[in-house]
């Protein structure tokens, strides 16, 4: 499917479908972006060096980024 088509049959979704997958794009840009491997790159070498993070470390941080506006 082309870049066209693709255009084309998300602009006939509803407007809250649209929004959908814009914030699904808008993602997957930043999942794949530079700065996000870089950031995930850090983390591995902090965890190869033995720094680890508890799952009430994890749930924190995830209830932290979840209230962020």
């Amino acid at each position: 499917m082309s870049v066209a088509e693709l255009q084309r049959t998300i602009a006939k979704l509803p407007p809250d479908q649209q929004r959908t997958v814009a914030r699904f794009v808008t993602r997957l840009k930043k999942s794949t972006s530079a700065a996000r491997q870089r950031q995930l790159s850090r983390a591995m070498r902090g965890m190869d060096a033995g720094i680890k993070y508890t799952r009430e470390d994890v749930m924190k941080a995830r209830a932290a980024y979840k209230a962020r506006p």
